[in-house]
């Protein structure tokens, strides 16, 4: 887990838990690159440009029912959604998630999903509101 906030003390002392604090944003695409599955439990998150980011990393996704970006970046293909604070739906879709076959494919959808947002796709917005 990496980041900082007011929840951090609240995480349970765990051997297979590792908790790291606030990491520089030039760190997060390699720290994304190195994993296979991103997890976001948000009990609330307007969009998470974080979802974006691991997207962009090829990461297959795994968030709440509360994550706004969830249904531009998230497909059957690269991700599982749970129920918002359910821990048995967290782990089923996790489980889920773990042992999908296709990691390839799953990477490849990511990849193609994130490619629907960033500033390239706003600047040919605005140029087509121009013209």
């Amino acid at each position: 887990m990496y980041g900082s906030g007011l929840l951090q003390s609240t995480i349970p002392a765990h051997p297979q838990i590792k908790v790291h604090g606030f990491v520089q944003p030039e760190k997060l695409g390699e720290l994304y690159r190195e994993s296979r599955i991103f997890a976001l439990p948000s009990i609330t998150e307007a969009w998470g440009l974080v979802v974006h980011e691991a997207a962009l990393s090829g990461c297959q996704l795994l968030l709440s029912d509360a994550i706004g970006s969830a249904p531009d970046f998230a497909t059957p293909l690269n991700a599982r959604t749970f129920q918002t604070g359910n821990e048995k739906s967290l782990s089923e879709a996790l489980l889920v998630l773990a042992s999908e076959a296709d990691l390839i494919a799953a990477q490849k959808c990511s990849l193609t999903m994130a490619k629907s947002h960033g500033p390239d796709v706003f600047a040919n917005q605005i140029k087509a509101i121009i013209k």
